[in-house]
């Protein structure tokens, strides 16, 4: 009752890609909106929506020799909202120990509602207890990681709307215009109650989970190793939480390419019908 799609996407006449080919998820953003950060692929974006992703997780955990109560750190953006809840329930399934971080920020066709972001879709499944897991921290995310490029369709959107939600959620809000500061905070912040973090899992492209500098983990997808990340850039200045995990002997999960993670364990890339779920490789 609090929020109202329609009103946006009749707005931005972007409609269509709310039910894009009649999938009904409400899961496909806009394309431009206030919030949207860069050009994100809509067949990426589909694939993002097939529910067996939740036992892909499932699988890189058991891959990863995980046990029940171990902490995990997870860092998402709006750009994959059903890879964000599928990440976060198969955690909770699997018995992990989350560490949430958020960022508002979305590219194309994800979370792009400024009413509706992917910080108020979490929260919202919090307070109906349909996940255990509260966001620790919040940041606006897209440039500088303090949307900086946010506000194109001002008409709409005041981003001091979003702060003020944030703001009276008492959850944590970092606004931090030093990237290296930045990340360092972020650090301190989940050491106070993850001591012994044993994966960090980063979902999209959001700048302080790939970092910023030349050699940034851009290409790398799936499980990253630690152990057999030997040529880790050594610069601390400019790198992502990734990079940072990596160094400290952190296995890593990074869910961006999609079209190769979804081949790799056998799921379709694209689709007009939503898949059912055990769908993919065993």
């Amino acid at each position: 009752k609090n929020y109202d799609y329609g009103d946006f996407y009749e707005t931005y006449e972007d409609k269509k890609y709310y039910d894009n080919n009649n999938l009904k998820t409400g899961m496909i953003g806009a394309e431009y909106t206030a919030i949207t950060t860069t050009i994100g692929n809509l067949d990426s974006k589909i694939t993002s929506l097939d529910p067996n992703f939740a036992a892909v997780y499932i699988k890189m955990f058991s891959e990863l020799s995980l046990d029940k109560g171990d902490e995990v750190v997870i860092n998402i953006s709006g750009s994959f909202p059903m890879l964000d809840i599928s990440c976060i329930m198969a955690a909770e399934e699997y018995g992990l120990k989350p560490y949430l971080m958020a960022s508002v920020g979305a590219s194309s066709f994800g979370a792009t509602n400024p009413a509706f972001t992917i910080f108020d879709m979490l929260q919202y499944l919090y307070q109906q207890e349909l996940i255990s897991t509260k966001i620790n921290v919040v940041s606006l995310g897209g440039s500088n990681d303090i949307g900086e490029n946010f506000g194109e369709f001002n008409d709409y959107n005041d981003r001091n709307l979003i702060i003020d939600r944030i703001n009276k959620s008492g959850i944590t809000f970092l606004y931090e215009k030093d990237f290296d500061t930045n990340i360092e905070k972020r650090l301190q912040l989940v050491k106070e109650t993850h001591k012994n973090v044993k994966l960090f899992i980063n979902i999209g492209g959001n700048s302080v989970g790939i970092g910023i500098n030349e050699n940034a983990f851009y290409k790398s997808n799936g499980i990253i190793y630690a152990n057999k990340c030997k040529n880790i850039n050594s610069s601390k200045s400019g790198e992502g939480l990734i990079g940072k995990f990596l160094k400290s002997g952190v296995n890593a999960i990074q869910m961006l390419n999609l079209k190769n993670i979804a081949s790799n364990y056998g799921l379709e890339y694209g689709f007009n019908k939503l898949p059912e779920v055990g769908q993919g490789d065993p």
